[in-house]
């Protein structure tokens, strides 16, 4: 259960963790901040979806995988956007299943 949180996320293509302010960014508030705008959610979300964040960022150091989070953190920050026009808000992140992919791949390693 080592890998719990990154390798959750992944198997969900990290609609729910992943995609940050900027590359290698401490802090996740902005993505968070957008994802519940977009999906609905209170300060107690934004905090949470945060500490998932940084949960996540510290998993995939631990793996030596800085530069797969990076490059998803990138690609999540210029191309994640909130599909409203699903019954459910959703922020989306198709867009960067190559990146989800090899991040995943290096975590499995």
């Amino acid at each position: 259960m080592k890998r719990r949180g990154l390798t959750t996320c992944l198997a969900g293509l990290c609609v729910s963790m992943l995609a940050f302010a900027t590359a290698g960014c401490e802090s996740f508030s902005d993505y968070c901040e957008a994802k519940m705008d977009c999906e609905g959610g209170n300060d107690a979300d934004i905090e949470a979806c945060e500490l998932d964040l940084e949960y996540d960022s510290d998993q995939a150091s631990l793996y030596g995988c800085e530069d797969y989070f990076d490059s998803l953190a990138e690609c999540l920050d210029e191309r994640a956007q909130c599909d409203s026009d699903a019954d459910n808000p959703v922020y989306t992140t198709n867009d960067c299943e190559p990146e989800q992919l090899d991040l995943s791949s290096c975590i499995a390693d």
